[in-house]
């Protein structure tokens, strides 16, 4: 009984030996490995799912705009009233942001001597009667980030808005296959082929105008944002959130032809790019409130000069794997993969733009406009 109690003790003294103690961290570390995709993956999936509610909601607020003023609200305004500003502007009071309306509306109370400074009294109104214009940093609200307007998987959507980058958003209008030219939207305005167009004083589009089907065209559609830096960088150069200026988006293949032979994802080096993704969700110009479905998802942007009050190409895309979210005009929305079917992009747009017609950017294209006698559609 001595004998077998000695030996207890001496075995219960006996711990892990190194190789053993590391085979457990190995096993741990493996675990770990095998652990952390799901997680990320997983969490992924839920900010994919919070995006696709957050173009559900908009599309809702554009239907209710439209039950209340029996027209889709304008990608961009070129009166009187409202001087360039954009279609989620109109759609404030749709959205939960009554209070960011009535702010805008009430002109006179918003004006900042510095960002961050709200003064009582704006003297140097810009744009009568609601004294905001939309390119006026100094002008409070167009700071304003409401979740609804970020998708969550974007890295950059909620940066701090530096004084030239003001109010970060990942979602647009759709213009269609049609790139519209002009500074300040005439004569070009009503040119899209895509269910949105400008109101020049009284041209709004009704749902009727969705002769294609309101369940087979696009109504919006999410962009990825650049972060608030600029000149020359990684993020300026990558043809996802950087946009080649100085090219005639007329015919896409021009822009496409500035893309990196060997890596994909980045424009040349003598590429002259900007920094305008994912800001200004207040102005309507194109540049910032819309999209065009001439290129693939997550393929280039490109505008015709240095000036972003011109022609261009912005083409939807996301940090989600292998596409984008849309939001077709019936309300519901998809997923749309970066492979889809896009025709020709050495096509000449002009022969389309503002004309009747199927679209020669293949079924993509075809998804863009509302009323080109097709009917393509996607799972």
């Amino acid at each position: 009984m001595k004998n077998v109690l000695l030996n207890w003790r001496k075995r219960g003294k006996t711990g892990f030996t190194l190789v053993e103690l590391l085979v457990v961290i190995a096993i741990i570390g493996i675990l770990i490995g095998l652990l952390l995709p799901a997680v990320q993956a997983a969490r992924e999936a839920a900010r994919r799912m919070q995006c696709t509610n957050n173009l559900k909601q908009l599309a809702l607020s554009v239907h209710n705009f439209y039950d209340v003023n029996n027209h889709l609200p304008p990608i961009a305004q070129n009166n009187s009233t409202f001087s360039r500003v954009s279609w989620m502007i109109m759609i404030l009071p749709y959205i939960e942001q009554s209070a960011a309306w009535d702010e805008y509306a009430a002109g006179g109370q918003i004006y900042l001597s510095s960002p961050g400074n709200p003064q009582s009294d704006r003297t140097s109104s810009t744009c009568e009667p609601y004294q905001a214009a939309p390119w006026d940093w100094s002008v409070s609200i167009w700071y304003t980030n409401f979740s609804s307007k970020i998708c969550p998987s974007d890295p950059y959507g909620n940066d701090a808005a530096a004084q030239w980058f003001p109010g970060r958003t990942n979602y647009r209008a759709s213009l269609g296959d049609a790139t519209i030219a002009s500074c300040y939207f005439n004569p070009d305005g009503s040119k899209s082929r895509g269910p949105f167009q400008v109101d020049n004083g009284n041209t709004t589009r009704k749902l009727s105008y969705i002769t294609d089907g309101t369940s087979n065209t696009f109504m919006l559609a999410e962009v990825p944002t650049h972060a608030t830096t600029s000149g020359a960088d990684d993020q300026t150069f990558n043809i996802k959130t950087g946009i080649l200026t100085g090219k005639n988006p007329q015919w896409a293949s021009t822009c496409v032809g500035y893309q990196d032979p060997n890596n994909l994802k980045s424009f040349i080096s003598s590429a002259v790019t900007r920094p305008w993704l994912g800001r200004r969700w207040c102005d309507g110009l194109y540049i910032y409130s819309s999209f065009n479905t001439v290129l693939p998802p997550n393929s280039v942007h490109c505008i015709y000069s240095t000036s972003d009050a011109e022609r261009s190409i912005v083409t939807p895309g996301s940090y989600h794997s292998g596409g984008c979210n849309v939001a077709m005009c019936d309300g519901s929305v998809k997923f749309v993969s970066e492979t889809i079917d896009c025709g020709d992009s050495s096509a000449d747009n002009d022969n389309y733009r503002g004309k009747s017609g199927k679209s020669p950017y293949g079924v993509w294209g075809a998804m863009g406009t509302a009323a080109a006698g097709e009917t393509a559609s996607i799972n």
